[in-house]
């Protein structure tokens, strides 16, 4: 009669002994040549998907908000491509949860905001409100709360197409650029990415536009019974003195202002708003190169009357649209290009089976070399006495380099040689330069600004 180990450790330490791998059963030269095999299939797939100009950039996903706004954007801009509005559609179509639903990542529970930007999208795009996605989706919406249950962002976005009340959002005034950098509230004391869809919504705010939409598109099926399009406007259920109490205050006070076309610097601070979306666009794929800013400052172009055919609004449109990935009856949306992060990591993870002088790793370093920023950016608010030198995450986005991408970039140049070593230090050293620069005054550091 056979014996057997008296555990599960005994017998691993016999295969062991054996020369053999505990969780393969293979010999360890065996593993090793699996292992060799494994690595070398993944550096030829990641030398086929380098660009010709050096850089790798792959898929950045998202939720289908972002096809839903795409629709959206396209009707409030008044003449939607047809064709594409579809295939934006067929997407949302695709990505509708059993439950009737969409959710921000796969797997995800429902979450409102998705729910109603679809349901709305799906309308526009000619889908009938007696459609049974449609109506799963109409039980979804009112299982969450309906439209009153949506976020800020979400209604003003309704807003613009007449499907919510200007009078029961937020109040966002453009005269909150004219408040001074050390003021105790001033748009550099939010977060970068904050900064750039705040900005042009405050232009968007102050013109509250409103576009009509097909006959018979609605989101009244999506609301409970008795609530109405300025329903949940903001709900204080707060102590009387809290942040929370003093911020409804506020709100109400600055609405109650607009509504009385109180506004005596309204000219002055949309003067200053638009100096500032101007800036903020050069150097950049699209404000901020993220797709919210770069909705929200086409919207924010057109209510300053800028001509839809000029230079500035189709290249900014132009960019808006790069966004986009289609495919046989379908478009998806991404929300921002990915390359500095996508090269620095395939530059790190290469240069070690490929060698720091391999051709395909100096590409990558060089293309990164190429597109550090030596421009001032919103950092340079904070720090003036920092000089530039750092990496964005997307194409161009120079007002915003952020700390992660840098200090990812900083790593792959520092396992390579490229033939100009002098440019190679040079870019190495303004890179750390810039990252120690930006160090908080608590020894850490945040990603951007």
């Amino acid at each position: 009669m056979m014996s057997h180990p008296d555990s599960q450790a005994e017998f691993q330490d016999r295969e062991a002994a054996a020369g053999l791998n505990p969780s393969t059963g293979l010999s360890h030269r065996d593993v090793a040549a699996h292992l060799t095999a494994s690595l070398q299939v993944a550096v030829d797939t990641l030398r086929k998907a380098q660009h010709p100009d050096g850089f790798w950039v792959g898929e950045l996903e998202a939720d289908t908000s972002l096809e839903a706004d795409a629709i959206l954007l396209d009707y409030f801009l008044g003449s939607p491509d047809q064709s594409r509005v579809h295939k934006l559609a067929q997407c949302l179509r695709d990505e509708q949860g059993a439950e009737g639903g969409w959710s921000l990542y796969p797997g995800g529970a429902p979450n409102i905001n998705v729910i109603v930007k679809a349901y709305f999208a799906l309308r526009l795009a000619g889908v009938r409100e007696s459609d049974p996605a449609l109506e799963k989706a109409r039980q979804a919406a009112l299982q969450l709360g309906g439209v009153g249950a949506t976020n800020s962002f979400t209604r003003i976005c309704l807003c613009f197409l007449d499907q919510y009340d200007w009078k029961a959002v937020p109040a966002l005034p453009p005269e909150l650029l004219l408040l001074p950098n050390f003021a105790y509230i001033n748009i550099y004391d939010v977060s970068s990415w904050s900064r750039a869809i705040l900005v042009p919504l405050s232009i968007i705010y102050a013109f509250q536009p409103q576009r009509r939409v097909p006959a018979g598109v609605t989101l009244r099926p999506l609301y409970l019974p008795g609530s109405t399009r300025g329903s949940n406007r903001l709900l204080p259920g707060a102590p009387l003195y809290s942040w929370k109490t003093l911020i409804h205050a506020a709100d109400r006070t600055l609405s109650v202002l607009e509504q009385k076309r109180w506004t005596p610097l309204r000219r002055q601070a949309l003067r200053r708003a638009e100096q500032w979306l101007l800036e903020h666009l050069r150097g950049s794929g699209g404000l901020g190169a993220i797709y919210p800013a770069m909705m929200n400052s086409i919207v924010a172009l057109d209510c300053l009357g800028y001509d839809r055919e000029g230079a500035l609004f189709r290249r900014e449109l132009a960019e808006f649209w790069k966004l986009a990935i289609e495919e046989p009856g379908t478009i998806r949306m991404q929300p921002c290009f990915s390359p500095i992060w996508d090269t620095a990591l395939a530059v790190f993870a290469a240069s070690h089976p490929l060698g720091a002088a391999h051709a395909s790793v100096q590409r990558g370093a060089e293309w990164l070399i190429s597109r550090q920023i030596l421009y001032s950016g919103d950092w340079s608010v904070k720090c003036p006495d920092v000089q530039p030198g750092g990496w964005c995450f997307e194409f161009a986005n120079d007002p915003y380099p952020d700390v992660d991408d840098t200090a990812m970039v900083l790593l792959a140049l520092s396992r390579v040689r490229i033939p100009d070593a002098a440019r190679q230090r040079a870019s190495l050293r303004s890179g750390v330069d810039w990252v120690l620069g930006m160090q908080n005054a608590d020894g850490g550091w945040a990603s951007f600004d």
